[in-house]
C-alpha cells in the first residue's frame, strides 16, 4: 500500500502539517512493525483526521481582521482595541496602584534574629559584601536588622 505525498501548501499550518504527516506516516509504522498491519491502519486514520482538522482551521471565515477589506473586520477590532481594551488595561493599573498604596500604609514588621535566617559564610561580590544584589533598605533587613 502506497501512500501519496500531499502537495506543499503555504499556509501557516504548513509546517505543522508536515509534522504530523511524516511522524506518522504508514512507512514510520511499518519500519518498526513490520508484522503490524493494525498500526498502519491507525496511522492512516490518525494522519486523516489530522490533515482534515488542520484543513477546517486553516480557512477564514467570518468578520475576522483577515477576512478581507471589505468585509470591515479590521473596523470591530479597531474599536474593541480603544473602547475595550485600553480602558481594560487603564482599570487593571488602578487596581494595583491602589493595592500598593494599601499595602504601602502597613509598619514595617519589627525585626527578629533569627539563626537560622540570613547567615553569611562569605561576602557578596558586590558592594559592600553584606547587601545581597537586590537589596531594597527598606524591606530586606541585614544580619543585624533593618538599616533604618
Amino acid at each position: 500500500m502506497t501512500v501519496s505525498r500531499p502537495k506543499r501548501n503555504r499556509t501557516a499550518f504548513s509546517a505543522f502539517y508536515r509534522f504530523f504527516y511524516y511522524s506518522l506516516s504508514i512507512e514510520h509504522f511499518a519500519n518498526l512493525h513490520p508484522e503490524s498491519t493494525i498500526m498502519s491502519l491507525v496511522s492512516h486514520i490518525l494522519r486523516r483526521s489530522i490533515s482534515q482538522s488542520i484543513a477546517k482551521q486553516a480557512q477564514v471565515g467570518g468578520p475576522s481582521a483577515v477576512a478581507g477589506h471589505e468585509a470591515g473586520g479590521y473596523k470591530v477590532w479597531k474599536k474593541l482595541s480603544f473602547f475595550v481594551a485600553m480602558p481594560a488595561v487603564g482599570l487593571c493599573m488602578l487596581n494595583a496602584y491602589l493595592k500598593h498604596q494599601e499595602e504601602h500604609g502597613h509598619p514595617r514588621p519589627e525585626f527578629v534574629k533569627y539563626e537560622h535566617l540570613r547567615i553569611r559564610n562569605k561576602r557578596f561580590p558586590w558592594g559592600e559584601g553584606n547587601k545581597s544584589l537586590f537589596h531594597n533598605p527598606h524591606t530586606n533587613p541585614l544580619p543585624d536588622g533593618y538599616e533604618h
